[in-house]
């Protein structure tokens, strides 16, 4: 694997889905939180040579049977370009994602800074520090939890 050089940055880039019942109700978030998690987003990635970028502003979905799942492997259709960041208000979890996926889905009102900071590394192929048996040789108690 080729090291990173220190000067090398990566942007990535992020939409914001907020999930809402058919007649508008009921938000997942608030969008006006939206500049606070992208402040915080980027404290957490900077300091590692990764750099969020917000594209567009935000959008709404309305529909009830996303936004009050209790099976979190549904999600609407992504957005192309960017990680799709979908704030559900009902989902089971604070949040899941997968590698190699371009979306995450966010429980609203569950530390949305950190959960999406924390789904955004599942998406970029991090694991949790408990997951690396694919690896004997690593102990995976010299690695801390991705936060």
């Amino acid at each position: 694997m080729a090291n990173r050089s220190a000067n090398e940055t990566f942007c990535i880039n992020v939409c914001f889905r907020i999930l809402r019942n058919n007649d508008g109700t009921n938000a997942a978030i608030n969008p006006s939180i939206i500049p606070q998690v992208m402040t915080e987003l980027n404290n957490y990635f900077n300091p590692h040579g990764i750099y969020i970028n917000q594209v567009g502003t935000y959008d709404y979905i309305n529909n009830t049977n996303f936004n009050t799942t209790t099976t979190p492997y549904t999600t609407p259709s992504n957005i192309p370009g960017c990680i799709n960041l979908f704030y559900i208000k009902s989902l089971p979890y604070a949040g899941i994602a997968y590698a190699n996926q371009l979306y995450a889905r966010i429980r609203g009102g569950s530390s949305p800074s950190r959960t999406t900071a924390h789904e955004i590394g599942h998406v970029l192929n991090l694991m949790h520090t408990f997951q690396c048996t694919q690896y004997p040789s690593i102990a995976c108690t010299d690695y801390r939890d991705w936060e």
